[in-house]
C-alpha cells in the first residue's frame, strides 16, 4: 500500500512535468530560473497532495464512522469513535514524501533546455532528445508525384 501511495503521486507528476513543457520553457524565457522551476513543480506536488488530503480524510473518516456505527449496533457494543494521533501526523508526512517525490520531476523540468521545449514540430524521442516529427502528409503541387521537375 505504500509502495502505491509513492508511485501514484510520483507517476502523475512526472507525467504533469512532460505535458507541461511549454509552459515551463514560457516561465524559464520569462526569467525563471532552475530553482524557481523545481518551486513550481513542488508547489504542484503540494497542492496534489493537500487536495487529496482534503478530500479523502473526511470521505475515509465518515465512511469509518458510519461502518463501525453498523458493526456495534448489531453486536450490541458501545459506540466510541477515536481518532489515533498517528493518523494526525501521516497528513503531514504526506505532504513531505509528496515534496520528496517531486525533486525527481522539478530536476528535470529545470534541465530542459528552453529552445527545444518551444520548438514547433519537434517531439520527445526517447530520453527526452528532441528528434524531427515524421511528416507524411506533406502538401505538395497539384500534379505532382513529389519528384523534381525535369529540366530544360
Amino acid at each position: 500500500m505504500a509502495l502505491l501511495a509513492i508511485t501514484s503521486p510520483t507517476h502523475t507528476l512526472v507525467l504533469s512535468v512532460r505535458r507541461h513543457r511549454r509552459p515551463l520553457a514560457v516561465l524559464k524565457s520569462l526569467g525563471f530560473t532552475r530553482p524557481p522551476v523545481r518551486r513550481v513543480v513542488a508547489v504542484h506536488a503540494t497542492l496534489l497532495a493537500g487536495t487529496a488530503l482534503v478530500v479523502g480524510i473526511p470521505l475515509g473518516v465518515g465512511a469509518a464512522r458510519w461502518s463501525w456505527r453498523v458493526i456495534t449496533s448489531r453486536l450490541g457494543v458501545v459506540d466510541v469513535p477515536v481518532l489515533p494521533v498517528w493518523a494526525v501526523l501521516a497528513t503531514t508526512g504526506a505532504v513531505l514524501v509528496a515534496n520528496l517525490v517531486a525533486l525527481g520531476p522539478g530536476w528535470r523540468a529545470a534541465r530542459t533546455s528552453t529552445a527545444a521545449a518551444l520548438q514547433v514540430g519537434v517531439t520527445t524521442r526517447r530520453r527526452g532528445r528532441p528528434g524531427p516529427r515524421p511528416d507524411r502528409h506533406q502538401r505538395r503541387p497539384h500534379g505532382s508525384s513529389g519528384q523534381p521537375a525535369p529540366r530544360r
